[in-house]
């Protein structure tokens, strides 16, 4: 495989282009708009919707603050865009107005509404553990790149750079400052140009190794100085306490009586084991025969409750009985009304106490009877009992005498071998600790000799590196070539400043931010382009977006068209030539008020906002 088809595999499997941008919002009708790889042109007059649309990519891509507000877009609250990478996948990202969270799924913008795909959630806070930077700076290639921030610092390189390297609006596209310091910050130039430094050369700052500034670094040190001379303070003490250790002993005699020791205990142990099995065993034979003692005293107290309900029951069948005796002793009278005799009631009246009597007497028996056995059954509980009691006291004998030999004893004794095993043990504990503190002692006198050294020593501070013509000519050529091909003037010789003050490039002895407004952003426009191209044909994963608002119209709404805005209408022909006719390897979105010839419009992908109704597409959003 040659360089060439090498470079081209591996730089088609990484980057991405957008493919579409939707607004909703309730009832209102969608507005959206379709983007091409390659150069896209979205033209049309003031106040149609481009710098809108601009806003939104800008916020889609990660940008914590929503799209500026226009009357237009009053209402619209839920923002899509839809990007493809170089390798054929497709994602739709959905996030709503002032929204911290971005949902992502795999699919194409028309499919984001099926339930069945689903979504995975991204925060714009790069510190965040799922953030949509990384997932961008994946899609480009880029994983674990870091940027020097400052002698003292570096920081993970984040999208959020590059967003703003190559997202380049209508006010920043005209400023004096280098197109590499975007956010015209002095405290983020380092960074910036460690930032170009890595696109250049496609090494980053992961080897680097932060400087500290002196009055922290001896800040440290003197602290670490204090600590170092307690803990020297501290161990110096502790092997004093404990130099006793290291009197000399009979060390094989130690050991044998550790050994002998260990086994006395562990046969002890055995004992004690076996005898708590037999006391367990005990234990719960006791517990039984006291469960079976209180069933029977509850069995005896019911019987005997039994044999005061059968004896009442006697006493009230006599109680019946004697008043049948005395009932049939009565005379029988006369009717007191008619005075006839009631004979036959009479003859009832003695056979039915007749009847009475013999069932008091068949009841009563059956009483005598359930007597005879409740006694019967009273006696053999009794008799059980007594058994039970001379149980319990054997039992609880034994059990008395196991637990007094194990804690009286046994337990003593295997305590006092322990303590001397531990006493044996302490002692080896100690000679360690001993031997560790000298160790730790000699280690920090060393950190504290080391540190005295430091305090003394002067700091060595790394200067910047330096972008040297050599690192910058392929880039230079690219550069000079696009130019040229604009019919940019005074690029005969060109190269570039790396004072950080300027960081930029010199066209012919002259500085690129002393041209007018027109010519800056024509330059700036060539400086991202090239920039762009260069780290494609250097295979340096960088990104294949450049989104430019108004590169060459460079006044806007009242104010006044002065020279310096102008831009030579051969350079404007030229430049859109140059797209109409050039295969780009990247995505190029520009919006602008200038309308390309007709020859190039019909080979760029161009989206013409006429700002009048009926007259084809008015702006970005749908006219009612």
């Amino acid at each position: 495989m040659n360089h060439t088809l090498e470079r081209n595999w591996i730089m088609n499997k990484y980057g991405f282009y957008i493919t579409d941008l939707k607004v909703t919002g309730e009832n209102k009708k969608d507005a959206e708009i379709s983007f091409k790889d390659g150069f896209n042109l979205i033209s049309g007059f003031s106040d149609t919707g481009k710098s809108y649309v601009f806003g939104c990519l800008n916020y889609m891509l990660g940008k914590s603050d929503s799209p500026k507000s226009i009357p237009e877009g009053i209402g619209y609250n839920n923002f899509y865009l839809s990007i493809k990478t170089y390798d054929g996948k497709s994602y739709t990202f959905y996030r709503k107005l002032k929204a911290k969270v971005i949902l992502i799924k795999e699919c194409v913008i028309n499919e984001f509404d099926d339930s069945n795909i689903k979504y995975e959630e991204y925060q714009i806070k790069p510190q965040a553990d799922k953030n949509i930077s990384t997932f961008l700076l994946k899609l480009n290639g880029i994983e674990d790149k870091y940027l020097k921030k400052s002698n003292s610092s570096k920081v993970r390189l984040l999208y959020t750079y590059i967003r703003k390297l190559v997202l380049i609006s209508e006010t920043r596209i005209v400023v004096e400052e280098s197109p590499f310091y975007p956010t015209s910050q002095f405290q983020d130039s380092v960074l910036y140009q460690n930032l170009l430094i890595y696109l250049i050369s496609g090494k980053d700052a992961q080897n680097f190794t932060p400087i500290e500034k002196d009055d922290i670094r001896k800040s440290r040190l003197n602290g670490q100085k204090e600590f170092i001379e307690k803990r020297i303070e501290s161990l110096s003490q502790q092997i004093e306490e404990l130099i006793d250790t290291q009197k000399p002993v009979d060390k094989i005699r130690i050991e044998r009586d550790l050994n002998r020791l260990e086994e006395e205990a562990q046969n002890l142990d055995q004992v004690i084991n076996s005898l708590l099995t037999t006391r367990n065993s005990i234990y719960q034979d006791l517990e039984k025969t006291k469960s079976s003692i209180l069933f029977i005293q509850e069995l005896l107290d019911r019987m005997e409750l039994l044999r005061s309900h059968y004896k009442s029951d006697l006493n009230r069948l006599s109680f019946i009985d004697e008043g049948q005796i005395l009932l049939s002793q009565l005379k029988s009278v006369n009717c007191p009304l008619c005075n006839g005799e009631i004979d036959s009631e009479k003859l009832q009246e003695i056979d039915e106490n007749i009847s009475i009597k013999k069932s008091i007497d068949s009841e009563r028996k059956k009483i005598n009877l359930k007597l005879i056995d409740l006694d019967s059954t009273v006696n053999e509980n009794k008799k059980e009992l007594i058994r039970l009691d001379s149980e319990l006291r054997i039992d609880s004998s034994e059990f008395e005498n196991i637990n007094k030999e194990i804690c009286d004893s046994l337990n003593p004794k295997l305590d006092s071998i322990r303590d001397k095993i531990s006493n044996i043990k302490e002692y080896y504990t100690q000679k360690s600790k001993y031997d560790l503190f000298v160790k730790d002692l000699e280690l920090y006198n060393n950190e504290y000799d080391n540190t005295i050294r430091l305090l003394k020593i002067k700091q060595t501070v790394e200067t910047t590196e330096e972008i040297d013509e050599i690192i910058m000519k392929p880039f230079i050529g690219i550069l000079k070539s696009i130019l040229k091909d604009w019919r940019y003037p005074n690029t005969e010789f060109v190269k570039f400043d790396s004072n950080p003050k300027v960081f930029d490039f010199v066209l012919t002895n002259k500085g690129r931010s002393s041209f007018g407004k027109g010519m800056r952003a024509i330059s700036y426009t060539a400086v991202i382009y090239s920039l762009i191209q260069y780290c494609i044909d250097n295979n340096i994963p960088f990104t294949r977006n450049l989104i430019i608002d108004s590169p060459l119209t460079t006044y806007h709404g009242k104010e006044q068209k002065t020279k310096e805005d102008e831009i030579d209408v051969n350079i404007e022909h030229s430049f859109f030539k140059h797209f109409a006719y050039k295969d780009l390897d990247f995505q190029f979105i520009m919006f602008d008020n200038k309308v390309p010839p007709v020859d190039a419009i019909k080979n760029i992908h161009y989206i013409e906002f006429t700002g009048e109704i009926g007259n084809n597409r008015f702006g970005f959003f749908p006219v009612d």
